[in-house]
């Protein structure tokens, strides 16, 4: 039986966000960056997954997860297109920062 839209997004939420509060600063401290960012890694991941027919349906929900972690994240801190410009620059050129 095919899962509705609401029945996805539950799912999605309840597998990525349930512990989204204690598991992504963890993360992001231990891979220096920040807790969004985390976010947007682990959908790239998910990606990478589908592309080699690895668990499609199983990470299309995550991705759905995932990217309504993001959005929250989003929520929590204004977005700042410049900062945010820099950052990927400096992660696609492999500029390192200190982190606290």
């Amino acid at each position: 039986e095919q899962m509705t839209r609401r029945e996805l997004l539950d799912k999605a939420a309840e597998k990525t966000c349930a512990n989204r509060e204690d598991t992504f600063p963890q993360i992001a401290h231990f891979w220096g960056c920040e807790p969004l960012e985390v976010c947007i890694d682990m959908i790239l991941l998910k990606v990478a997954r589908i592309q080699s027919g690895q668990s499609v349906e199983d990470s299309l929900i995550d991705i759905a997860g995932y990217a309504a972690c993001a959005a929250e994240y989003l929520e929590d801190e204004p977005f700042d297109p410049l900062t945010d410009a820099q950052k990927a620059y400096d992660l696609v050129n492999g500029v390192q920062h200190e982190t606290n």
